[in-house]
């Protein structure tokens, strides 16, 4: 009777220092075996939607990733069972936005149907990258009239379905270019005033790795680069140095 009390102090005791470390094992494996919200290779963004992030490897307690700077990033999945995670590989077909800006005296509806009709033909000649059933076009026209903001700009809001889904990134954004400056193109032989709403900027690395032989050549570089303070000797253009000669030739 006397063990009883001791063993449910050692108990007590256990649960205060490993108690929280078997509630993050705990839901890592809720997560991974029950939720199963990612596989390796699947890019992901979280709940704030700050950064996108591509899985690497997956491990109990952690999952491996990297964000679009190419940095190595562990999440805790722990952490990640109490998040929103938007897989962007197991999504649908991606829709994309493109919007343009028109002085409002410009925009009429002959202008909105020559402009509509326009991207329904060349997402019809595209047809290994759009869909060209999907073409939704909104604009504030109403009756022949049409709401401006304070600059006098009224927007036109073209969106497209791509035929990848999200985790195509670099393919999406691509293809939205081409669309973009096609469009802005034919916009300038029709002589409208218009002007574009900013536009996301995505970077992709080319690799996860950099090759061996870049490395080395940029640490040769600094390594020249730092002896050459030490020393106080900077390399001369070959300009300062040829009129330099002259100098002291006298002319």
């Amino acid at each position: 009777s006397d063990g009883v009390p001791q063993l449910s102090t050692v108990a007590l005791g256990l649960s205060f220092i490993f108690g929280n470390l078997l509630k993050e094992i705990f839901e890592s494996l809720i997560l991974l075996l029950v939720i199963h919200p990612y596989d390796v290779g699947d890019r992901i963004l979280l709940g704030d939607g700050s950064n996108i992030y591509t899985v690497q490897k997956i491990n109990i307690l952690t999952t491996e990733a990297r964000d679009l700077a190419n940095h190595c990033v562990y999440l805790k999945n722990s952490k990640l069972f109490h998040e929103d995670i938007l897989n962007l590989g197991r999504s649908l077909n991606a829709v994309v936005e493109i919007n343009v800006v028109f002085q409002s005296s410009e925009v009429s509806t002959e202008v909105i149907s020559r402009i509509n009709a326009f991207v329904e033909n060349y997402i019809s000649n595209e047809k290994e990258a759009w869909v060209p059933s999907y073409l939704r076009s909104f604009c504030a026209l109403s009756s022949g009239r049409a709401t401006c903001d304070l600059s006098g700009g009224t927007t036109h809001c073209i969106r497209l379905m791509h035929r990848q889904p999200w985790q195509s990134i670099p393919e999406i954004r691509r293809d939205t270019s081409r669309v973009m400056y096609t469009l802005l193109g034919q916009l300038k032989k029709w002589g409208l005033d218009f002007r574009m709403t900013p536009q996301p900027v995505h970077l992709e690395t080319r690799s996860f790795e950099a090759h061996e032989e870049e490395i080395a050549e940029l640490r040769r570089g600094r390594s020249q680069s730092f002896m050459r303070q030490e020393s106080g000797v900077l390399p001369v253009p070959s300009g300062s140095l040829a009129q330099w000669q002259r100098s002291a030739r006298g002319g």
